[in-house]
């Protein structure tokens, strides 16, 4: 099995470029590692309350890490398939290549959220002078 390559402090195991006749790079697709999660809480060796309580508030500590952690993951692979489709739509145009080859990668939600708004203003752009173009 192919060793992940670093892109941008995530481990990335396949990527394929998709570039035009002329060779002029269309957009880099790739497959980013699912996230390590936090060991799960040793179950309590006593059964006297404390224990138990305390054990359960461990495990609901776990469980909300473990979910932050899957969101964010999921984010970004959402930010990559949206990348991935506006690079694919303005094969022709010229846009920033950052949607081309996928660095810089936002690593969380909230920065997916920023990135995702600012692909959402370059897409209205290039969409009103296209429509400007077409008048």
């Amino acid at each position: 099995m192919p060793q992940p390559v670093a892109m941008s402090g995530r481990a990335v195991r396949s990527e394929t470029i998709h570039r035009a006749p002329d060779g002029t790079l269309i957009c880099r697709h790739i497959s980013v590692d699912r996230p390590v999660l936090p060991k799960e809480p040793k179950e309590p060796e006593c059964v006297q309350p404390r224990c138990i309580e305390e054990y359960i508030k461990q495990r609901e500590k776990w469980e909300k890490r473990c979910k932050e952690i899957l969101a964010d993951y999921q984010a970004v692979l959402d930010y990559h398939t949206r990348r991935v489709s506006f690079a694919e739509g303005h094969r022709h145009d010229v846009i920033p290549d950052k949607y081309r080859t996928g660095e810089w990668s936002p690593r969380n939600k909230k920065e997916v959220e920023k990135a995702i708004a600012a692909l959402n203003k370059i897409e209205k752009e290039q969409f009103t002078k296209i429509k400007e173009e077409v008048k």
